[in-house]
């Protein structure tokens, strides 16, 4: 079971308890794919590096990664940024949709690019 949207707004942290919120994605799948949601929400960060090596330790510490899924880590990136779009086709009648349909396409792209697509 992951959880599918562990973003920053979906996490809360009060001293050493750490809490989960927004569990209406979750559903059985690769816990890779949990990682590359953290990534994808961060990747235009400019210490995106730190960010990456950091998660990768932490998670490493408690259940250790196979070089092989860490190699999926930017397809599943991808992955997560083409979820955007279908979530905002859904809702293009709302408020900012047009925007974020381009921003998401964006990422998406530059995304694609990583990966050597684009």
């Amino acid at each position: 079971l992951i959880h599918a949207d562990l973003v920053r707004e979906n996490i809360f942290i009060d001293g050493d308890c750490v809490s989960f919120i927004d569990f209406d994605d979750s559903a059985f799948g690769w816990r890779i794919y949990d990682l590359a949601v953290i990534l994808a929400s961060v990747r235009t960060e400019a210490c995106f590096p730190m960010i990456q090596d950091a998660l990768l330790a932490g998670y490493n510490d408690e259940r250790p990664l196979s070089p092989a899924s860490v190699d999926l880590l930017p397809l599943l990136m991808l992955v997560r940024n083409l979820s955007h779009v279908g979530w905002i086709a859904d809702r293009m009648g709302t408020p900012g949709a047009d925007e974020s349909l381009r921003r998401f396409i964006r990422n998406c792209v530059a995304q694609a690019e990583t990966l050597g697509m684009g």
